[in-house]
């Protein structure tokens, strides 16, 4: 009985300690994958906000700080350009399509957008005011700033960099503004399984891939001081910013909503408030799912431990053969049920002896290192890391951990029997065996988290060397467009050009005649002996005459092409009057008459200069389609009405009209159906009544030929 009970009684000690041991080492397990996956998960955002970092926001940043010191977006911004001018729209367009931005525009120093890019079927913010907006403000103050809010106009949630726009002295004149949608963002917070959310230093989800958290708080109420602020900017425009149904904070990491309860991690981006505090990503884990399965792996461990232990026992007293028939069944049953369970744990499970000898593995360990289990007993611990220094140092040192702490882990990378070299993670808990420490662990293959993250260290590169180019091809793509730019104004000015000289010539064909006859009849009266002084005095007077009204023409024609600084009042018959007298002689030349048609004068508001240029183009196109169409009794009607507050001037012909297959296409750039036409003169007509001066021009075919018809503001307050 003494004999049998002393074996009961060292088998209730075993089986006791044994016990503890596992139970340790499931607490242990669990806390170490708990604290793993809360690595994990901030190592998640903390890259994600490094993406957001690196692909969006220091690329709007810095992309709109370098874009805003171009001299054409100056001259927009101080007024010497007029709104929209199509120099800084074509500049405007380049960036948009490279930085894959919803809207680009220039705001004056009132915070009045002067320029901007169309959106939405042609739309424009052009005229808005957005002085209260802090991107605005804060630019004129100097700073560079990144700005996310819902659009004022659009309603749509967006990113505004804005950076100050300088004159040549350095004072700031405007603000540039590039606004980006949350596509990007968008994506890659839908990526993720788990809620994950940009939220606001004061708690407000912007963007999430939750619908329903948007715009909620997740954290305490908004303060009165911080409502009003938010209402003054409008940063979320008329969203009613309320908490998230049924939260309470636990701690700093750890909270629950709706009475899920979740870990939170957070890492900031590159998105500072008005008052610093920068904006964060949050990413909540619900501990549901992960936790059972912790918890499972543990005790899966602990019992693997505990039988480990047992199994050594019963068949140290299989060997001694001392122990009854019954007893070996039971022992073979209780193996047959260890290897069963180690054989389930993921992972390769080992025990190892403070000699570093393998005493015991499940099937998982054979098939990942593809040694057989006659193999497997011979080996040793350092057997798998032979000439891999850096391995076998992390190995060490994790079994120098687990000796001192009773628990430690390392990564380190096998060598399996086909000498491939596998990524692994190992854990282990210190125990002791027959008097002897040993450990007992497993190993977790981590390939494919490995090749994740080289998968993303090499997208990250190529990011960065995009980045480094963007500013090269900006640069490249907007001096292109200058050169386009500059190329049309000179073939505008070379058109105009030619037009003033074949008129000039018509205006002084009839002077230089009549001043070649004075000079014959001088010869005339000298050959005759007719020459007087009475005589002379008066051909002199003659001639004087001529020449002066040869250089009024000059004088007229070289007013007529300088352009205007500034919007002012004008009559709209005498401008009307001053055109028809400049190509008047080329029109009697070629048989065709001009009507003006006004009953009374109209006091219009724009540029005189410029509206003169528009009807000199009307009045030789009328004469080109005549000619063309050969009319012997060619005309021209000019007719000066009143339409709301607005004057609109009809220039219509009897030339045929204009071929139904383009007439939509007429006011095209570089379109003309002219053997010698630059296709630009109707284009900058409708550039100067539509861009520079608030109107429109229109053209239709009447029964006689075309008619084009342009209607500007009227001077609503005349002196």
């Amino acid at each position: 009985m003494s004999h049998n009970g002393l074996t009961i009684n060292k088998l209730i000690g075993i089986l006791t300690a044994t016990i503890v041991l596992f139970t340790a080492s499931a607490w242990m397990v669990r806390r170490h994958f708990i604290n793993e996956q809360r690595g994990a998960q901030s190592e998640q955002i903390f890259r994600l906000a490094r993406t957001l970092n690196i692909q969006l926001l220091n690329r709007l940043q810095d992309g709109a700080a370098a874009i805003a010191g171009n001299a054409q977006l100056y001259q927009s911004a101080a007024g010497k350009a007029v709104c929209d001018d199509p120099a800084t729209l074509s500049i405007l367009e380049t960036i948009r399509i490279n930085f894959a931005a919803d809207i680009v525009y220039v705001m004056n120093a009132a915070g009045h957008v002067v320029a901007c890019t169309p959106y939405d079927n042609g739309n424009t913010l052009t005229g808005n005011n957005y002085a209260f907006r802090p991107y605005f403000t804060e630019a004129m103050k100097g700073k560079n700033v990144l700005y996310p809010a819902i659009g004022e106009t659009t309603h749509r949630r967006g990113l505004y960099a804005s950076a100050p726009i300088r004159d040549p002295s350095g004072n700031i004149t405007g603000v540039f503004v590039i606004k980006s949608g949350l596509n990007l963002v968008d994506r890659l917070l839908a990526s993720f399984k788990f809620p994950m959310a940009l939220v606001s230093p004061n708690g407000v989800v912007f963007a999430t891939n939750r619908p329903e958290w948007r715009f909620h708080l997740l954290h305490a109420p908004l303060s009165p001081a911080e409502q009003e602020r938010l209402r003054n900017s409008r940063q979320f425009d008329k969203q009613l910013l309320t908490e998230a149904p049924d939260i309470s904070i636990v701690s700093s990491t750890y909270v629950k909503i709706d009475g899920i309860p979740y870990s939170e991690a957070r890492a900031p981006v590159g998105i500072p408030d008005m008052d610093s505090r920068l904006w964060n990503i949050i990413s909540l884990w619900d501990y549901r799912t992960f936790y059972p399965g912790i918890l499972v792996f543990g005790i899966a461990a602990g019992i693997a431990v505990f039988i480990l232990v047992l199994s050594l026992y019963l068949v140290s007293r299989n060997a001694a053969k001392t122990e009854q028939r019954e007893a070996d069944a039971q022992i073979r049953q209780e193996k047959e049920l260890t290897d069963a369970i180690l054989d389930s744990i993921p992972g390769m499970l080992y025990l190892y002896d403070e000699d570093g000898r393998l005493l015991r593995w499940n099937r998982r360990h054979e098939e990942m290192t593809g040694y057989s289990p006659e193999e497997l007993s011979r080996m040793t611990l350092l057997d798998w890391y032979k000439g891999d220094k850096k391995s076998q140092r992390a190995v060490m040192e994790g079994i120098q951990r687990t000796l001192e702490n009773g628990f430690g882990d390392a990564y380190a990378e096998i060598q399996t029997k086909d000498g491939t070299r596998t990524p692994m993670y190992f854990t282990a808990s210190r125990l002791t065996l027959r008097g002897k420490t040993c450990f007992v662990g497993i190993g977790i293959d981590i390939t494919d988290r490995r090749q994740a993250e080289a998968e993303i260290q090499a997208k990250q590169r190529e990011l960065e060397e995009l980045n480094a180019s963007l500013e090269d091809r900006i640069q490249k793509a907007v001096d292109e467009l200058r050169q386009k730019d500059q190329l049309l104004i000179h073939q505008s000015r070379m058109a105009a050009m030619g037009d003033m000289i074949g008129n000039i010539a018509h205006q002084w064909r009839q002077p230089l005649n009549a001043l070649g006859l004075v000079i014959a009849n001088l010869k005339d009266a000298y050959d005759y002996n007719e020459l007087s002084a009475a005589y002379m005095e008066r051909a002199t007077s003659d001639s004087h005459r001529l020449i002066q009204k040869m250089s009024s023409t000059i004088s007229d024609f070289a007013n007529f092409f300088r352009p205007d600084k500034e919007i002012t009042a004008f009559s709209g018959l005498k401008q009307i009057r001053d055109a028809i007298a400049l190509v008047e002689a080329s029109f009697k030349n070629n048989n065709i008459t001009i009507h003006c048609d006004t009953a009374e004068d109209v006091v219009l508001l724009g540029f005189p200069n410029e509206f003169s240029q528009v009807l000199l183009n009307l009045l030789v196109n009328a004469k080109d389609a005549i000619q063309a169409a050969k009319k012997p009794d060619g005309q021209v009607n000019v007719k000066l009405t009143t339409v709301g507050d607005k004057g609109c001037i009809t220039v219509c012909d009897n030339g045929g009209g204009i071929p139904e297959e383009i007439r939509g296409r007429i006011f095209d750039p570089y379109f003309s159906t002219k053997q010698q036409g630059s296709g630009i003169g109707l284009y900058m007509s409708k550039m100067i009544i539509e861009d520079n001066m608030n109107g429109s021009i229109t053209a239709r075919n009447v029964e006689t030929g075309a008619e084009f018809t342009i209607c500007i503001p009227k001077d609503c307050n005349p002196a």
